[in-house]
């Protein structure tokens, strides 16, 4: 994802609301905007944040299979020490 691409004011998004907002959400554009000349938000298309959200809870689910994976072996060989 290349976001120099499309760094934008926040001026130029009041202007230009409604095109920016269809740029997002049509063609999958990010949008980084800017407030005194630091980058503030980012703007990004439904579609975009709901893939994302979908990518995030995948490994967020692997990464919690593992940790529960690792607990559970080091229950099961305290269980053996225990006997």
């Amino acid at each position: 994802m290349n976001f120099t691409e499309n760094i934008i004011p926040i001026s130029h998004l009041k202007a230009n609301a409604s095109k920016v907002v269809d740029d997002a959400y049509l063609n999958n554009q990010t949008y980084v905007i800017t407030q005194n000349g630091y980058a503030k938000m980012v703007l990004i298309g439904i579609k975009e944040y709901d893939r994302m959200l979908k990518e995030i809870s995948s490994i967020s689910g692997l990464k919690n299979k593992k940790i529960l994976e690792k607990k559970l072996l080091k229950m099961q060989k305290n269980s053996k020490n225990v006997k």
